[in-house]
């Protein structure tokens, strides 16, 4: 697409990452990571929310994201050398894992319990009990607890995005505010030049509050 470069500044793909992985070019899973990540950021800010590709995108961050940290857990059991990427001479102490509880779970669903923590920490701590509930026996207290977990961790996520896109638009405002509208509207950096779809026909503007996110497309039932 001509104008994909333009939007996006550091595009990754999985042709990409499979070269690096034959060559051996991933010191450390983080590397790994942040390269699959970005492909999942740079789908989900090019295309707009009512696309294949965005809906795409959602799912593969969700699943794809379930199995790297599933396999994060697996590298810090085996012990790996960050720098060489070789394994450790000895392995590392396993941490007694904690135990688990429903009530640890409906504790941290619980918005005060939570407001000590930054949003990431929230979403990583979210992500982890989702994890772990997961793997519990299926029962109503599991298709419950999932729900709520599935909802919380959308509402995080939807919260992230926000502070990432208002400090722009509060900076603008401060600066353009004694402009007509029509001025700061043609000063102000378009939203919809970023999100406009990877196929030339899609090119509707991202609308970013009034559609749902669509994470876990698969369990929204």
């Amino acid at each position: 697409v001509p104008d994909y470069p333009s939007h996006i500044k550091h595009p990754m793909d999985f042709s990409t990452m499979r070269q690096r992985i034959d060559a051996q070019a991933y010191n450390n899973f983080e590397q790994f990571e942040n390269d699959f990540n970005l492909i999942v950021d740079n789908c989900m800010k090019y295309n707009s929310k009512d696309t294949y590709f965005y809906r795409a995108a959602v799912r593969l961050r969700d699943q794809g994201g379930s199995l790297l940290r599933k396999a994060r857990r697996d590298v810090e059991m085996i012990g790996f050398d960050s720098e060489s990427g070789m394994h450790l001479q000895e392995a590392p102490e396993i941490k007694a894992e904690r135990s688990f509880s429903w009530e640890d779970v409906d504790r941290l669903l619980v918005p005060a319990n939570r407001m000590h923590l930054s949003p990431d920490k929230q979403l990583q701590q979210l992500l982890e009990k989702f994890d772990l509930t997961c793997a519990m026996k299926s029962s109503p207290s599991r298709s419950k607890r999932l729900k709520l977990l599935k909802k919380t961790i959308n509402d995080v996520r939807n919260e992230m995005s926000l502070k990432r896109v208002l400090p722009s638009h509060h900076h603008h405002y401060h600066h353009h505010h004694h402009h007509h509208s029509s001025s700061s509207s043609s000063t102000t950096p378009s939203t919809s030049a970023s999100s406009t779809a990877s196929h030339p026909e899609l090119s509707k503007p991202k609308e970013e509050t009034s559609k749902p996110n669509g994470h876990f497309p698969d369990d929204e039932d």
